[in-house]
């Protein structure tokens, strides 16, 4: 693969993460750590609201939401400290590389506090 697709793909993915990020995890963060109640983040409901509103982006969200089992979210993290694990032996000189293991481990925190507050939620 050339450079210059690497160096795409990875602002791409890094697009993607921040989009990620700043469309869940303040809202999430708020939710967990202030006890705010959701509907009191207008801005961040907004902003959701707007990327949401497109028609694509819509259809995927419809499609994905609430059709990801309880069961997968343990798997994924484990599967994800794996690749994190490989990806340190043959990255670990890279800057990007810690870049994306900081907000792999983000992600799985959440995951993993998601299934938590699911399984417990009985």
């Amino acid at each position: 693969m050339k450079k210059s697709n690497k160096k795409l793909i990875f602002v791409v993915i890094s697009v993607l993460y921040f989009i990620f990020i700043l469309l869940c995890f303040p809202t999430y963060s708020q939710t967990k750590f202030m006890s705010l109640d959701g509907n009191k983040n207008d801005f961040w409901i907004n902003m959701r609201e707007r990327v949401i509103s497109h028609d694509l982006l819509f259809n995927l969200h419809k499609a994905l939401r609430h059709k990801i089992p309880e069961w997968t979210m343990p798997i994924a993290v484990i599967v994800n400290g794996i690749n994190m694990f490989f990806g340190f032996k043959q990255f670990k000189k890279k800057w990007w590389y810690y870049v994306i293991l900081l907000i792999s481990i983000l992600i799985s925190v959440m995951l993993i506090d998601c299934w938590w507050m699911l399984y417990t939620a009985e």
